[in-house]
């Protein structure tokens, strides 16, 4: 049997979690930001931000990249960067359709 669901694109699924250094809305607000400038990166197909549960202040976070080489090049903008140092987040779940490292 062949693996038909071979597919050039970078997968990645993430279940986040506010560390409630600011409030939910403010979260929302810094996650959109980052949302509105990674989907027009190169190399970003798809870079989606779903609020799940209000009350645990969790998101969901779909991610396709055309490769690794963008996944990894994202990790590199000085926004991205902005945004894990501020620390108002946490990752509860991370998947991915090939290994990465974050």
């Amino acid at each position: 049997m062949t693996n038909d669901l071979k597919d050039p694109f970078l997968y990645c699924t993430a279940i986040v979690q506010s560390t409630k250094k600011i409030g939910y809305n403010a979260l929302i607000e810094k996650l959109s930001a980052l949302q509105e400038v990674t989907s027009i990166e190169a190399g970003c197909i798809l870079f989606k931000i779903v609020p799940l549960d209000r009350d645990e202040e969790r998101f969901a976070l779909w991610e396709i990249w055309e490769n690794k080489e963008a996944f990894y090049a994202h990790h590199q903008k000085d926004y991205t960067k902005a945004f894990f140092s501020e620390q108002l987040d946490t990752i509860v779940l991370f998947e991915s359709s090939e290994k990465v490292s974050l």
